[in-house]
């Protein structure tokens, strides 16, 4: 169980007493019903930052972790949103990847090292590389993979944390191709793409898995956004304008997606949709589960179920919308089916976001001076809570909260 560090006190919220009522008191601005299609806040912690910044956002297992420009990584709990660490990871002169979360361990890898702390904020170690990281790392266990920087190409390499050696327990040469795309671990195979266009899928002992030509998967353009991977296949977006499904064990193409633009950000994938961003259109919906002509079996070329033309990128999804955040900076609700707008935000301020591509549907979200938020859409609403984002028609009941609003 992790503690708050003794050094930082959250502020609790005082709760006047008044004077006795013969009838019970109207709902409070913090505990008012919460009507259907609206957002409810799940909750808040205020970081108090000074003389520093959110910088980046990001969800793992059971925790929330807040990156600053002074590359402190701030710690919350998922569910209360309570701060349970702050870790000073290094200088802001390098760069600092996502976090990877190995059991009681935390691992952020920068440019030159692997750091190390435990879930109680202490640092352990610093693993120096002899390469350059050059991309998010993912890990199993006590083993950290990542790409690498190598003259010609690249590297992908398998570290063991807890060896006193720096050695890589192994290493996948890829000549003629950059590595700068996290890749995906999926049941212990290992899944990276390069900028020559190649995605790679080796076991976690470096066996090669796929029976194809020198073991990979060749686009025509090249691979720079984050592949995925799940139960239904391996997912990667290439600058040849197609997005990719291919089967996980055969590197066939189950079925692939044409933009028509060349493609740089990661498929967000969910139980049922993949949700794509491409440059110019906006976000794109679409249906991994049902092929387009199912009797022709394998590599068929899926349409967009629907286009959020005026979304940006893609932050949660539950059985019945997808939640986006929209050009205007509002988050706003899509039917699933349809790609209907159906409701959204008046809030605008929020700087920062993440995805969650859990059912939840849990968003994400902060302001650069260290206000983190986890909001909850309220669907069906009949509940009582803190109405702090709400449609267009409730306003006003919104805006009854003003510390909110600020």
């Amino acid at each position: 169980m992790r503690k708050p560090p003794l050094s930082l006190v959250l502020a609790l919220s005082a709760v006047g007493m008044g004077c006795r009522h013969t009838q019970p008191p109207p709902p409070t601005d913090q505990n008012q019903p919460i009507p259907a299609q609206s957002f409810q806040r799940q909750w808040e912690a205020d970081l108090a930052l000074k003389d520093d910044s959110v910088d980046r956002l990001f969800v793992r297992d059971d925790l929330v972790f807040v990156y600053t420009q002074s590359h402190k990584a701030y710690v919350l709990s998922r569910s209360g949103g309570q701060v349970l660490n702050i870790d000073a990871v290094a200088g802001a002169t390098i760069d600092l990847f996502p976090p990877v979360v190995l059991g009681d361990k935390v691992v952020y890898p920068t440019n030159t090292t692997l750091e190390v702390y435990d879930n109680h904020g202490v640092h352990q170690r610093t693993i120096n590389t002899d390469n350059a990281i050059r991309t998010p790392a993912v890990g199993n266990k006590n083993v950290v993979f990542f790409g690498s920087e190598y003259p010609g190409g690249g590297r992908l390499i398998a570290m063991d944390i807890t060896r006193l050696s720096t050695i890589p327990i192994w290493q996948v040469m890829t000549p003629g191709g950059a590595l700068s795309a996290a890749p995906a671990l999926y049941q212990g195979v290992l899944y990276a793409g390069t900028h020559d266009g190649k995605i790679y899928a080796v076991s976690e002992d470096r066996t090669a898995i796929w029976p194809l030509e020198g073991g990979v998967f060749l686009t025509a353009g090249k691979i720079v956004a984050d592949v995925k991977a799940d139960q239904d296949g391996v997912y990667f977006a290439s600058t040849d304008s197609k997005l990719y499904c291919v089967d996980r064990m055969t590197g066939k193409v189950k079925w692939q997606y044409f933009s028509g633009r060349p493609l740089t950000a990661s498929p967000q994938v969910t139980a049922d949709t993949v949700y794509q961003s491409v440059p110019d259109v906006g976000v794109v919906a679409i249906d991994k589960t049902k092929s387009k002509f199912p009797q022709y079996g394998q590599g068929d070329n899926r349409d967009a179920k629907w286009i959020a033309s005026d979304a940006v990128e893609f932050l949660a999804a539950d059985e019945k919308f997808a939640y986006m955040r929209t050009r205007d900076n509002r988050i706003t609700a899509f039917d699933k089916q349809s790609g209907k707008q159906v409701f959204q935000s008046q809030r605008t301020d929020l700087d920062l976001f993440t995805q969650n591509p859990d059912k939840d549907g849990l968003i994400y979200a902060a302001t650069k001076n260290g206000k983190i938020f986890a909001i909850k859409p309220s669907v069906t609403g009949g509940g009582v809570g803190e109405l702090v984002l709400a449609n267009p028609t409730l306003r006003m009941l919104a805006m009854a909260d003003r510390s909110d609003w600020r």
